[in-house]
């Protein structure tokens, strides 16, 4: 047996090319994600700044 693994093939290697509007979608979603993404940080940075105050509670 050969010292290291043959790679496999399963095509000739053509492109894959998506609809124009699967593009557009594609490109939506990914705008999603980041404004997602963007939204997740700031209410964790908020989060931590909260949870740092020192408590009110005597």
């Amino acid at each position: 047996m050969p010292a290291t693994a043959a790679t496999g093939s399963v095509g000739d290697g053509a492109g894959v090319e998506l609809a124009p509007a699967a593009g557009l979608d594609v490109l939506d979603l990914r705008e999603a994600l980041i404004r997602d993404r963007a939204k997740i940080e700031y209410l964790q940075g908020y989060a931590r700044a909260v949870a740092a105050q020192p408590s009110s509670n005597p």
